[in-house]
């Protein structure tokens, strides 16, 4: 359906249906996506930032509860968030879990740590933070522009009805860039925390899981404590499946914020840049690296506490029963598994939505100042 009414939209605009509705509606604002005296291609760049943007939302939110879903039945566990309703008292609990790392320092069974992940993500709980994010952040911005920085922004519009629509696509188009910019943080710290959860664990697998496990190794119910080493394969399993999908929400700011940055583009009209524009701009690009960062990082360090978990038993099986060199076989057979596990924030390095992004978003501004 997005993809007709962008259609139909373009063949409006292209077969001249811009000029005919504004015609007549403003004071010598002309339509023109080459002139280089219109503010309506800009503006147009700017509905298509919020819708799509909205579009982006609904998206990740879509399939943040399909992983969900997913996870829940090949773990087993059970979906425990739907008893917690959006509350002060559960808002300031899991707003601590998510920002404060002395409100989880417990240690927890692996299902215990996938529910409160699991009611810490819900929608209302995610919308919530998001919102109090964006507060702080335009209180931020509001007191630079004020106190700090005192510069003229260049609207170059002609008319009451190109300058009312430029001042509110302004707006629009930035509040949702930063709000979808900052839910995708807070999505990112609230994995993040999770995977240190997960890692500090202590049991919680369900039998079916450890039956399921043994079986792909071809172990059976009488080598039922084997499972202590592939508990370590499992944690990389459900870490990798899980960030699969919050992975790749890192690139949805950056797609938004360069057709964002697009649209003030002089090839369109006489558009200035302010330093404070600069800043937001610049704050929403270190937000999200920084979010991108620092789940590598996390996803990094729950990988080798795993290997270093199994090296341990390694260790520990040494010299221990006359078949100890072919449990030391099958514990080396897991670690490969482990280090071989590139899904999710796995990933190599370069492969990073958020080093593709990056180089994207370098590519764009070359040809930017290419092309001004």
């Amino acid at each position: 359906t997005a993809v007709v009414l962008v259609a139909l939209f373009t063949v409006f605009i292209v077969a001249g249906g811009a000029d005919a509705l504004l015609a007549g509606h403003d004071e010598g604002e002309p339509f023109s996506w080459t002139a280089g005296v219109s503010i309506w291609p800009s503006e147009l760049l700017r509905l298509v930032v919020v819708v799509l943007s909205a579009l982006l939302f609904v998206k990740g939110a879509r399939d943040l509860k399909k992983n969900g879903e997913q996870i829940d039945a090949k773990f087993q566990f059970e979906d425990t968030s739907t008893r917690q309703r959006l509350s002060p008292k559960t808002f300031w609990t899991n707003l601590q879990r998510v920002y404060h790392p002395l409100a989880t320092v417990a240690s927890m069974k692996v299902d215990q740590a996938w529910g409160r992940y699991r009611e810490a993500s819900q929608l209302s709980q995610g919308t919530v933070r998001a919102l109090l994010l964006f507060i702080l952040y335009m209180a931020v911005m509001w007191a630079i522009g004020h106190f700090v920085l005192d510069e003229e922004y260049i609207h170059p519009c002609r008319g009451y009805l190109s300058c009312h629509v430029d001042s509110f696509m302004t707006l629009a188009s930035v509040a949702i860039v930063v709000l979808l910019n900052l839910a995708v943080f807070d999505a990112v710290m609230l994995c993040r925390r999770w995977i240190g959860w997960v890692v500090s664990s202590t049991g919680g697998w369900s039998q079916q899981v450890q039956e399921e496990y043994l079986r792909n190794y071809g172990l059976g119910e009488a080598q039922k404590a084997e499972f202590e080493k592939l508990k370590y394969l499992a944690v990389i399993d459900l870490i990798a499946q899980r960030t699969e999908v919050v992975n790749r929400l890192i690139r949805y700011p950056f797609i938004a914020l360069l057709i964002m940055i697009a649209a003030r583009n002089e090839y369109f009209d006489i558009w200035n840049y302010p330093l404070l524009l600069l800043l937001s701009w610049s704050v929403n690009v270190l937000v999200a690296l920084l979010g991108a960062f620092l789940l590598y990082q996390s996803a990094s360090q729950a990988k080798s506490a795993m290997l270093a978990g199994l090296n341990r038993q390694i260790v520990q099986t040494l010299g221990v029963g006359k078949d100890h060199d072919i449990r030391v076989k099958q514990i080396q057979h897991v670690i490969s598994e482990v280090e071989d596990n590139e899904q999710g924030a796995f990933v190599p390095l370069y492969q990073q939505p958020v080093v593709e992004s990056s180089l994207y978003g370098l590519v764009a501004l070359l040809q930017y100042l290419y092309l001004s």
